[in-house]
């Protein structure tokens, strides 16, 4: 009993799956494609149709507002989640947020390094490319010149050596 790799793994090793890596669904984005009193959507999502029910609540304003209703636990929320082509609300499907995953002494410094990222105007999509100061640009410029012309240095001395053995 008690035998090597027996036992609870360490929280660090047994990662859940987590809301940011799971493709979405909510009821925002899906304001456009509802009007009042629709009971039911079809979502295509992942080459599959998905049906989802909708149920309104009144404002305390006026107006209704739209909840979508999990079709594994019937609970009105505003976000469905896929996971394994499943589509359930986050507490069906076990996901958590990336957030809770980390120590407590490593979430300032995550904190601080996304605070310092937006300040920078990096985004969380790798695709989109900050916009460069001008200051920036010229430096990046003068960089590339300077490499084009310590190149054309090197192939005119490899010239000049093939000429004069």
């Amino acid at each position: 009993m008690g035998g090597f790799g027996s036992g609870r793994k360490p929280s660090y090793l047994a990662r859940k799956d987590t809301v940011e890596s799971c493709p979405r669904v909510q009821v925002a984005s899906l304001k456009n494609k509802i009007h009042e009193g629709l009971e039911h959507v079809t979502l295509n999502l992942c080459r599959r149709e998905f049906v989802v029910k909708l149920t309104w609540y009144q404002c305390n304003y006026g107006g209704l507002r739209p909840w979508i209703l999990c079709p594994k636990c019937g609970k009105k929320v505003g976000v469905l989640y896929l996971k394994l082509s499943k589509l359930a609300c986050r507490g069906c499907q076990r996901l958590t947020y990336a957030m809770s995953q980390t120590s407590k002494i490593d979430r300032p410094l995550l904190q601080n390094r996304r605070r310092c990222k937006k300040k920078l105007g990096r985004t969380q999509k790798p695709w989109k490319m900050p916009k460069l100061s001008i200051a920036l640009q010229k430096l990046l410029s003068f960089l590339v010149s300077s490499l084009q012309l310590k190149l054309l240095a090197s192939c005119q001395v490899d010239i000049v050596k093939e000429k004069f053995p």
